[in-house]
């Protein structure tokens, strides 16, 4: 028998167990599911090995990703074996043979395996990560906008093994946005109107985000409101501003719109002044971690109390 345990962060601690029994079958507990398995290893090279899973029966309840696994679903992955004994589990060749889980000798005996260590955690989190970013890139590749967006993410912030490039996120959020792709749009967007990878222009990004700020989406909201208010990339427009940085701080919690939004309704900017109003968007920016928001409110509170 062979063992494979696999954590799920950051919603919380979520243990997957597979265990692999030498007749063919696997058993698999995932948060509330439990899944009896068939397996086989198919010959890929001298090196690899597909290990093919087909689903004989289920409890029906969610597992750690709130998934339910169906009776006769079948999925694929690979299989390198190490020196040492046992095998590691990998995602495949189309994501770099990224691998992300040990199989071992299972021990019955034990009573308790130890949790994982932090750095054990840490590492396995970022082989996630990096496996995502991965597949996100070969899925952008195939067409896929959503997963362009999440890709030219992962270039601007330089994470899941991905060097940070400015030009190439831009580039990637461009083409999500150009196909009507939101979170691709707000990427586009923040890198126009700051310059980065690229010249700056404000007047696209404006553009390319004001379809979505509206009754029903907010994303773009923080970064048309900011526009509006400062007149970058078009006519300033207070009450515009007033607007649209109310959707995002009372529907994101977007710090920077709560604190603008204070400050907007204490000097009456966009519309009628209203301290009480103004007071309780900047105890939100404060509460979220804005400490200049926190200076700013205590500084409303001081001159009210002098009006007294």
């Amino acid at each position: 028998m062979w063992m494979l345990d696999l954590v799920n962060e950051p919603d919380g601690y979520c243990e997957d167990r597979y265990i692999f029994d030498s007749d063919g079958t696997v058993k698999v507990m995932s948060g509330e599911e439990v899944v009896e398995k068939t397996w086989r290893l198919e010959q890929v090279d001298a090196y690899k090995r597909k290990l093919v899973q087909d689903v004989v029966s289920t409890n029906g309840q969610p597992d750690c990703q709130g998934n339910v696994s169906k009776v006769g679903a079948v999925s694929e992955t690979y299989v390198v074996f190490r020196n040492g004994g046992g095998w590691m589990l990998c995602a495949g060749p189309d994501v770099g043979m990224s691998c992300y889980g040990s199989v071992n000798p299972y021990l019955p005996a034990a009573s308790k395996l130890p949790e994982p260590s932090a750095e054990v955690l840490e590492h396995q989190r970022a082989l996630e990560v990096k496996v995502q970013v991965l597949r996100s890139k070969g899925e952008c590749e195939g067409g896929d906008m959503a997963a362009c967006a999440t890709y030219g993410s992962a270039l601007y912030r330089g994470v899941g093994g991905m060097a940070q490039d400015f030009k190439l996120a831009r580039e990637t959020y461009k083409t999500a946005c150009a196909a009507g792709q939101v979170q691709g749009c707000v990427g586009y967007s923040t890198m126009l109107l700051n310059g980065e990878g690229g010249r700056e222009d404000a007047r696209t990004a404006r553009k390319a985000i004001t379809p979505y700020c509206t009754e029903t989406e907010f994303a773009g909201c923080q970064n048309l409101g900011a526009m509006q208010l400062s007149g970058k990339g078009g006519k300033s427009d207070l009450a515009g501003a007033r607007v649209s940085l109310e959707r995002a701080c009372t529907h994101l919690d977007r710090v920077d719109a709560c604190h603008s939004l204070g400050i907007m309704f204490a000097n009456g900017m966009g519309g009628t002044a209203d301290n009480g109003v103004a007071a309780r968007y900047l105890d939100q920016a404060c509460s979220l971690g804005s400490e200049k928001a926190c200076e700013d409110a205590e500084e409303l509170s001081a001159v009210a109390e002098t009006k007294e």
